[in-house]
């Protein structure tokens, strides 16, 4: 009968059954392994935007403090408390900075005395504030994050309660004149776990990766099928499983005894080891203890 011929025609039909079956599911697994690499292989979130801006670099903690500074400080401290950590050196203290201890100041105001007393003061820690929101930012989020989705921000000051809103709320209270902060990192998921549709009866997402993997999945699974049905590969996997019919295998007896007698000398092995072992160790102790008196 002649061999069909096509894209999904099975060559040999058949013939070879155990071999064809067993060499298309390694190479099955082998795909599934590298599917799921691939899927974890990507992050499924980035920075879209950071939640905090550096005001003042503290230079690695040997930053002194100009009025020029403080005066860009006064700019932000209207809209909360700064938390500012610094080293304060007496007038006449000739102590390495690292010897004076930091220590927290409440607000410009004990800056600029300080300034005023002869003393220097140096930033201990960076000046970081929560990142004021703009309207052009939220339409920013607006491109990146799903409608429903939530972002963690202070409403009138820096130091107000942390609350949660979607872009629609920011952007209502932005444009009732409030003040709104970012009390984190605004993320965004990457293209690959960008959701595309939900399942409804299972409430499941379905990302543009899910779409990549089955895609994938696919034409590996036809790829295995067209290699398996090769006429070089099927009938060197026909030959294999005719000539392994031929081996002679051990019975059930044959193989039980064969294995209590491999570990009867890998035991009898290892305690001729250990007693080996234990001898030596013994004589290396008694030449140190005669000799080093160790």
């Amino acid at each position: 009968m002649p061999e069909k011929k096509g894209l999904l025609a099975v060559y040999k039909h058949g013939q070879g059954l155990w071999t064809r079956v067993t060499f298309a599911v390694a190479l099955g697994i082998f795909l599934l392994w590298f599917l799921v690499e691939l899927d974890g292989a990507f992050e499924s979130e980035v920075v879209l935007m950071e939640g905090t801006v550096t005001v003042l670099d503290s230079k690695k903690s040997t930053r002194r403090l100009t009025e020029e500074d403080i005066a860009s400080l006064e700019e932000y401290e209207k809209y909360g408390p700064l938390n500012i950590m610094v080293r304060i050196r007496e007038k006449g203290d000739d102590r390495p900075l690292v010897e004076i201890k930091e220590e927290p100041v409440g607000s410009t105001g004990d800056l600029r005395a300080a300034l005023a007393e002869g003393k220097s003061v140096y930033l201990y820690d960076d000046v970081v504030i929560d990142r004021p929101v703009t309207a052009a930012e939220v339409e920013i989020f607006k491109r990146y994050k799903q409608p429903e989705e939530k972002i963690d921000v202070a409403i009138g000051s820096m130091g107000g309660e942390q609350v949660s809103r979607d872009c629609a709320g920011i952007e209502a209270e932005i444009k009732a004149g409030k003040r709104v902060y970012l009390k984190g990192d605004v993320l965004r998921r990457t293209w690959w776990h960008s959701r595309l549709f939900t399942v409804p009866a299972v409430e499941v997402d379905i990302n543009n990766g899910h779409i990549v993997i089955v895609v994938l999945f696919l034409l590996g699974a036809f790829a295995i099928f067209r290699v398996d049905n090769n006429p070089r590969n099927a009938d060197f996997l026909i030959e294999t499983e005719s000539e392994l019919k031929k081996v002679d295998w051990s019975s059930k007896e044959e193989v039980i005894g064969s294995t209590k007698v491999v570990i009867l000398i890998s035991a009898a092995f290892l305690i001729f080891m250990f007693v080996l072992d234990t001898v030596y160790l013994t004589i290396v102790r008694t030449i140190k203890s005669i000799f080093f008196g160790a």
